[in-house]
């Protein structure tokens, strides 16, 4: 296993799977910034060349647009409060407002931050423990999906902060919009209304970006003013030394992402939720 590690090493560090690897890199840096454009859609769009490729060259090039999208995600959740990726919409909370009194370059910098403490912190747990995640998630049935839609819904209430009816109002439009589309297990279409968009569910990046980014847009359009109302000497370094002087809020959350990553069914847009509840609680006083 160390000599075919190795032998993979080396092949990464060719001159065209390099180039290959940094191409990755530089499209799914690009898709990030896109609100409502994530790795599946740049998936999309690589295969029909993928297969045409040589298979040692088309991986890196995967790779390294499927692994940096998350990246850059951020940029337009704290710019203009628009998801650019499912796991950056709890950004908008905090990094928006932050960008409103001038301060969108430390929330950029927290976030980028955080985004590689994560992703490396992420890549070495699941290396470890992949025998440990493998059984685990095999036991994962019914009841286990049951007890994570519980948890999900009872971190309303901490989201909610002390405005517990607007959380339950949040987590029912949600459970509402959850609906649309054809039923996983039945094959049976819900509140489709014969619409073949909505017969494949609801996006909630589209929600976030239709709710937040258009009327954002449109009224910075009419005003003819910027995002920031004040300006601020704060810049991204300020981030990265804030982040870093919470760093286990760092790696408490980095575990739950790393957690909830290996769970079918479950996904980036859930542990970031997640992860944001978990820092309320023990951030507050």
């Amino acid at each position: 296993m160390l000599h075919a590690a190795e032998l993979a090493l080396a092949m990464l560090f060719t001159p065209i799977h390099f180039l290959m690897f940094s191409l990755g890199i530089f499209m799914g840096l690009f898709l990030g910034v896109l609100p409502g454009i994530d790795a599946v859609f740049g998936l999309a769009v690589l295969l029909p060349f993928c297969l045409v490729m040589d298979p040692t060259a088309a991986l890196p090039l995967i790779l390294g647009m499927a692994s940096i999208t998350f990246t850059s995600g951020p940029i337009p959740s704290i710019l203009i409060g628009a998801p650019g990726t499912a796991g950056s919409t709890a950004t908008i909370l905090d990094g928006h407002p932050m960008a409103k009194r001038g301060e969108a370059g430390k929330a950029m910098g927290a976030a980028f931050t955080a985004s590689l403490i994560g992703g490396l912190f992420g890549a070495l747990v699941l290396t470890v423990s992949v025998p440990i995640f493998r059984a685990l998630v095999l036991m994962f049935g019914s009841p286990e999906f049951l007890a994570m839609c519980i948890l999900g819904l009872s971190l309303v209430s901490v989201l909610g902060g002390g405005y517990p009816l607007r959380g339950i109002v949040s987590a029912g439009m949600g459970m509402l919009f959850a609906l649309i589309g054809q039923d996983p297990i039945l094959g049976i279409e819900r509140w489709s209304f014969g619409i073949p968009y909505l017969q494949q569910k609801v996006s909630i990046i589209t929600v976030a970006l239709g709710f937040f980014a258009l009327a954002e847009i449109i009224d910075l359009a009419i005003k003819g003013t910027r995002i920031s109302v004040s300006h601020s000497s704060a810049g991204k370094w300020d981030g990265f030394r804030e982040t870093l002087r919470h760093k286990k809020l760092g790696l408490s959350a980095s575990g739950i992402g790393a957690l909830v990553g290996v769970m079918p069914g479950l996904g980036a847009a859930v542990a970031c939720w997640i992860a944001y509840a978990w820092t309320i609680i023990i951030s507050k006083p």
